[in-house]
């Protein structure tokens, strides 16, 4: 068995959810490293094959890993991690699933690039060739992005704002109760 085998073997049995809650540990982001590299020095007929691989569990680990690196790129303005970010982005196969979910991870992928005094576009065609020209579009026009400074001067990304949690501006929208109650009062009142 391969040794790239045997780290998506570990992806699959890896706990979602504890990752999630308390970060990736170092191993598996050491893991996550060595695929990426072994895929950055395969041949496209490996790549290929490596990128069939990737289950969708497998896939949402690899996401986290190059989210990481994007923040890591753009806090140390660091090229190397900005590239495995990258690659990572391509080896998830996130594009072909559902490319709705890359749209923030390439523009925040973007920004650190920018960060790094690189061309979104140019720097991802060097470290991946065989990016998909219609997502290189997004390298080239990103979508805005959020960033926060700690107190320590350290800059993190922002969640995006979810629509659907915000509280509503203005005027309070009331329940049934409250309005049959209101037009009582109105009426008892007149």
């Amino acid at each position: 068995m391969d040794y790239k085998d045997e780290i998506l073997k570990d992806l699959e049995r890896q706990d979602i959810h504890r990752v999630y809650l308390h970060g990736m540990p170092e191993d598996l982001e050491r893991q996550i490293k060595a695929l990426c590299i072994e895929y950055m020095g395969a041949v496209v007929d490996g790549q290929r094959a490596m990128r069939s691989a990737i289950t969708r569990k497998a896939g949402w680990f690899i996401l986290n890993f190059a989210f990481k690196m994007a923040t890591l790129a753009m806090q140390h303005k660091d090229k190397e991690a900005l590239a495995l970010g990258i690659i990572a982005l391509h080896l998830s196969e996130i594009l072909n699933v559902d490319c709705r979910d890359a749209v923030d991870l390439i523009a925040k992928l973007a920004y650190a690039a920018q960060q790094c005094e690189l061309v979104p576009a140019e720097y991802t065609m060097l470290v991946c060739p065989d990016f998909p020209p219609k997502f290189l579009e997004w390298f080239r026009k990103p979508g805005p992005v959020k960033v926060g400074q700690m107190p320590t001067a350290i800059l993190f990304f922002r969640l995006p704002m979810r629509p659907w949690l915000a509280r509503p501006v203005g005027r309070r929208i009331s329940t049934p109760v409250e309005r049959k109650r209101s037009s009582l009062k109105q009426s008892k009142s007149s």
